[in-house]
């Protein structure tokens, strides 16, 4: 019998017509944290932070003076203050960012590392960073910018100063066809066998990837080796957000079953019919231990990975496959 409104049923269906496959591919990279060269550069970079967007003549004097000539702090904020018409704005601005800066400074120099959490309600709620924390980390010889957050600001601001991202992690999306109108079902240890996964770790990954609820979304991880370099692999289901998806979804043997629909409008809030959609499968490479990749040649390595587990789950889609540049 068709389903015409698949939200009337209490549970999916205990039987499928066929399994879900990889219907389409996709391949991307996950940055964050801007790569500087000393704590000197992260101290620039925070003065920068705090004012972009302020003044089209402060960013001017800060990458065409201040960013080739640094002199010091002060030298650099007593140029900045044309952002905003409040002069106790821009007192409180350079006042907080000066200090910021400095913090940072010295302590990338004794620490090695730097962690700030920013709390703009005792500053009447201003908030020159758009974040509620700040953090910088040194690997190697290099110092990554980042935030727990993700503002668009920081994105911006590595543009501005001309800097690389790190790569966090490379990931491919693989979109399961939708089966008898509205489910997925999906074999694990079919769809994943050519993965360097053991067999023993496929015969329990469909009930590890089982959400345990909504508000977390069960992962699961291994190392595996390319070109003799070691690398990590997690698996998650990407749920999405939509509110049925975990009162449908279950692990049954080898396999993962649940909704391939959706019942909001793409801004989140509008109530819709119920759409059909193609769930995502999704595998994250990265460096091990939870390194993240800051040179050229460690970014190419974890996107040959990538692509080397894009091509074991779907080599008849590698030529949507995202090439290495």
């Amino acid at each position: 019998m068709k389903i015409t409104n698949p939200k009337e049923c209490k549970t999916a269906p205990s039987s499928f017509s066929e399994e879900s496959k990889i219907a389409d591919i996709e391949t991307a990279d996950n940055l964050s944290g801007i790569i500087l060269d000393s704590p000197r550069e992260v101290a620039k970079a925070l003065i920068m932070w705090g004012h972009v967007g302020k003044s089209k003549a402060t960013q001017w004097f800060l990458m065409t003076v201040f960013n080739d000539k640094y002199e010091g702090i002060n030298e650099a904020l007593r140029f900045i203050g044309e952002g905003e018409d409040s002069l106790d704005y821009q007192n409180r601005a350079y006042n907080f960012i000066k200090k910021l800066a400095e913090e940072a400074l010295s302590e990338l120099e004794s620490e090695r590392h730097f962690y700030k959490k920013l709390d703009y309600y005792e500053r009447n709620e201003i908030n020159f960073f758009g974040v509620s924390n700040i953090y910088v980390k040194q690997i190697g010889d290099k110092y990554v910018l980042d935030s727990f957050q993700k503002p668009e600001k920081l994105l911006e601001l590595a543009e501005i100063l001309s800097k690389p991202k790190a790569l966090v992690s490379s990931r491919v999306k693989g979109r399961l066809s939708v089966v008898d109108d509205w489910w997925f079902n999906v074999n694990l240890e079919d769809l994943l066998k050519h993965l360097p996964i053991s067999k023993k770790r496929l015969k329990g990954l469909s009930k590890s990837l089982v959400p345990k609820n909504k508000y977390y979304e069960e992962e699961s991880e291994k190392i595996f080796e390319y070109k003799k370099q070691k690398f990590s692999l997690g698996i998650y289901l990407a749920a999405n957000g939509e509110e049925d998806y975990y009162k449908y979804l279950q692990a049954i043997g080898k396999s993962i079953v649940g909704q391939s629909w959706i019942s909001y409008a793409e801004n989140g809030n509008d109530r819709i019919d119920p759409k059909a959609v193609q769930r995502e499968l999704v595998f994250l490479v990265s460096l091990p231990k939870g390194e993240i990749a800051i040179t050229k040649d460690q970014m190419n390595a974890v996107q040959s990975a990538r692509n080397y587990i894009a091509y074991l789950l779907a080599p008849d889609l590698l030529p949507n496959i995202q090439k290495i540049s």
